[in-house]
């Protein structure tokens, strides 16, 4: 026994939404692999990435004014003074975005 066209036309709905709820679903799920999957992985490049260019810095600024890697202990103090340089600037952006109420 075949389907009459009305009775297929009746079905279609239910297939539409059956169709629907499929692709919600995949969704959804591709969400949630993003969101704990690849999510962290893109964190963890994006932190090594500025890690790089931030020694990329160092390296350019301190040696400008002769204390390159090669120095040792000169090119660690003028390190960490532009830690505190991004540090102390970091920290007026945030005060500046809080707004003077908060």
């Amino acid at each position: 026994m075949g389907m009459t066209s009305q009775h297929w036309h009746r079905r279609e709905p239910a297939l539409r939404n059956y169709v629907m709820w499929a692709g919600v679903c995949a969704y959804v799920a591709a969400v949630v692999y993003a969101a704990t999957v690849a999510g962290p992985n893109l964190q963890r490049a994006s932190e090594t990435q500025i890690a790089e260019e931030i020694e990329h810095e160092n390296r350019a600024a301190c040696g400008r004014f002769g204390m390159g890697p090669e120095t040792g202990a000169q090119y660690q103090r003028c390190a960490a003074e532009l830690r505190a340089v991004r540090q102390s600037h970091e920290n007026r952006l945030e005060t500046r975005n809080r707004g003077p109420f908060l």
